[in-house]
């Protein structure tokens, strides 16, 4: 969980930290504590603020109106010692402004609620009126303070997904899962018997239980606790890639030797053709499997190196079933399948990692006309809302949506700081979650905010 107390102005704050420091020499020789004091004194501004102080000095400064209404503030100045000027209307007010907690910041007697919309600065007042400013002769480094690392849910998210409970939950690169349950904000990595700190995968079973997959295995959470199974438990490799659950409550593991499936005692591999490793990849092999989709007959399909596999349990074969492959000499524009999704008119999509996303209806193949870059056209992940739309991103440009008859793409103008998303989620209140790159942002249907460990969560 996390819990921020109110706290002193920046400048006081670094007098207070220095006085401490000195303080707490007095019982060493003169030398530590000398040395205690330049330690601080050698530190930024920044490097001694936590992450809620930092958001402070990001927006002590000047700030102007991002919209030509008049009926707004025309100009703001916040400045260090507490002191601030508004000019509206044409009237200057000024007073002490101050940040009241996490979300409300007040001008005087006012309180506004406050959260940062790209770059821009957003107050909302009791009334819900909004007022929307942008700050002056500053550096983009200078605008990104509430983007730090410290700020983010992660500096990198991979996964997003709901459960049946409302919670949801944030898959990190290397924070572990962190669980939002629309009050608090909590974490779980190793330190807390989660499995690993990479999370690639989550679904939820019919029993209520949430499986993750991570670098060092699959966990179960079963909401007290967490279970981890490795190859020690029959699990084929560690190194988890893709999950799914299919309507028989099967789990299938996809990992970077394979894939797994797991009825809930025994693991039983499941043999997958091997195919070209890609040495342009961080992490690859002639058996990774980065994507796994159940379409709506029951079939099961496998992203991988060499296209799609395909696998029909009902048709006779050997092993009880039969297996097929959709590749490039079939129309598939690249062997390189990062993510298959089936639309609720049963076309099938794919995202490569070098020709961008297209589109089967079971005959030929459309790709959509996105952005393209000379050293590929990557995209990771494939979603589609409730209203049918199909949400997709494109590495350096953002994300695009497929209305079933044009592409809009959404970038930073739209306040999406991010040119590296990767996965794409609706929620049961029917809000849009993007992670990648730079965290958490969710899109209300105009814009895109970026979500911090601050909110605005709504």
């Amino acid at each position: 969980m996390n819990k921020t107390l109110a706290f002193p102005p920046a400048q006081f704050l670094f007098f207070f930290l220095v006085f401490i420091a000195s303080c707490s020499g007095q019982s060493r020789t003169e030398s530590s504590k000398d040395s205690i004091t330049r330690q601080v004194e050698s530190k930024t501004l920044s490097d001694i603020l936590t992450p809620y102080e930092q958001q402070y000095q990001n927006m002590v400064g000047k700030w102007a109106s991002a919209s030509s209404d008049k009926e707004v503030f025309g100009a703001l100045e916040l400045f260090e010692d507490n002191n601030f000027q508004l000019t509206n209307n044409g009237e200057k007010n000024s007073g002490k402004w101050r940040i009241a907690d996490v979300h409300h910041l007040s001008l005087g007697d006012v309180t506004y609620r406050f959260f940062f919309k790209g770059n821009n600065l957003v107050l909302a007042d009791q009334e819900g009126k909004q007022y929307e400013l942008t700050k002056q002769n500053a550096e983009r480094s200078d605008l990104q303070a509430i983007l730090d690392s410290d700020t983010l849910i992660s500096p990198f998210v991979r996964r997003i997904f709901q459960d049946k409970s409302g919670d949801l939950w944030f898959g990190t690169q290397g924070d572990g899962v962190a669980r939002y349950d629309g009050d608090t904000l909590e974490y779980f990595s190793v330190e807390e018997g989660f499995g690993g700190v990479v999370v690639r995968g989550m679904v939820e079973d019919a029993a209520g239980n949430v499986w993750f997959g991570t670098e060092r295995g699959l966990t179960k959470y079963d909401g007290t606790s967490f279970t981890n199974f490795t190859k020690k438990d029959g699990l084929i490799h560690n190194d988890v890639w893709s999950l799914a659950i299919d309507r028989k409550g099967i789990i299938w593991i996809g990992t970077l030797q394979g894939v797994s499936r797991f009825n809930g005692k025994v693991f039983t591999p499941f043999d997958l053709p091997e195919t070209e490793p890609d040495p342009n990849r961080g992490v690859t092999s002639a058996r990774i499997v980065h994507s796994i989709m159940e379409d709506s007959h029951g079939k099961m399909w496998f992203g991988t190196n060499g296209g799609a596999y395909i696998y029909d349990a009902h048709l006779p074969s050997g092993q009880g079933g039969s297996l097929s492959n959709i590749s490039t000499k079939d129309g598939l524009p690249d062997n390189s399948v990062n993510d298959i999704l089936e639309d609720k008119d049963g076309n099938i999509w794919f995202a490569t990692h070098y020709n961008g996303v297209c589109r089967w209806d079971g005959t030929s193949f459309t790709r959509m006309p996105t952005k393209e870059r000379d050293s590929g056209t990557e995209a990771w992940s494939l979603y589609e809302d409730h209203s049918g739309n199909i949400w997709f991103p494109v590495e350096s440009f953002g994300v695009y949506r497929f209305d079933g008859e044009s592409l809009t793409n959404f970038h930073e103008e739209d306040g999406l700081a991010s040119g590296a998303i990767q996965c794409t989620f609706e929620d049961r209140e029917g809000r849009l979650w993007f992670g990648g790159w730079m965290g958490l942002f969710r899109y209300d249907g105009k814009s895109f905010f970026s979500i911090t460990k601050y909110g605005p969560w709504l």
